[in-house]
């Protein structure tokens, strides 16, 4: 009698670093528009906080084998760069620059 074990034929993914990615994309989408500005940070907040526990997840390692933090990191990188268009749509509209 053979036992089967479950070899990685399949690589796993990071669903959360993956989620992190699309909510830093959405973050980045809806923080560079003008209209729309700081009304995204709380998705750059959510995208920061689930690419950061994508991050730890892959480098910590995890029992499903995701150990690539390729997506993570570049939802960490867009969720930074979705903080800074709303913190600049920000300073824009305090300081008059800007009408919001």
């Amino acid at each position: 009698m053979t036992i089967r074990t479950h070899s990685r034929a399949h690589p796993t993914t990071d669903c959360v670093g993956i989620a992190g990615l699309v909510m830093g994309l959405l973050a980045v989408a809806a923080c560079v528009f003008p209209a729309v500005g700081m009304r995204g940070m709380p998705l750059a907040l959510l995208a920061m906080g689930l690419s950061i526990a994508g991050v730890v997840r892959a480098f910590r390692g995890t029992p499903d084998g995701s150990d690539d933090p390729r997506s993570a990191l570049a939802g960490l990188i867009l969720s930074f760069v979705a903080i800074g268009a709303a913190g600049v749509w920000f300073t824009l509209t305090t300081s008059g620059v800007v009408g919001g």
